[in-house]
């Protein structure tokens, strides 16, 4: 049994649907291959997470990629689902930042909206 699952939901009566998504599996295989921190074996997880989410809402023949890019200590990250919710994910960082300069850059990226 795969620890990974994507499961829809609606109420019926109400305008609410969404979807469930669990990939532990498939993070903890991309994780293992590089030898990333733990503030990025987060950052990546949540992303390649809403690159499902993304995904499986669509109906397209394809793949949809999410790319971030800084000159900061968290260089880059790209997560990429194709449309068979297959995934892959990447991070580059500068080496020498500590944990704390990592989740910075990130809080960053995600909350400055002046650019």
């Amino acid at each position: 049994m795969t620890s990974d699952s994507l499961q829809s939901f609606i109420f019926e009566g109400h305008d609410v649907r969404g979807r469930l998504v669990r990939l532990q599996e498939s993070i903890q295989a991309i994780i293992l291959q590089h030898n990333y921190p733990p503030v990025i074996h987060t950052i990546l997880g949540e992303l390649l997470t809403a690159t499902v989410l993304l995904s499986s809402s669509f109906k397209y023949d394809g793949q949809l990629t999410i790319q971030f890019q800084s000159e900061g200590p968290l260089r880059m990250l790209v997560a990429k689902c194709n449309h068979h919710l297959e995934i892959r994910g990447l991070a580059q960082w500068d080496h020498t930042a500590t944990e704390q300069m990592l989740q910075e850059t990130f809080f960053f990226w995600t909350f400055d909206r002046d650019c």
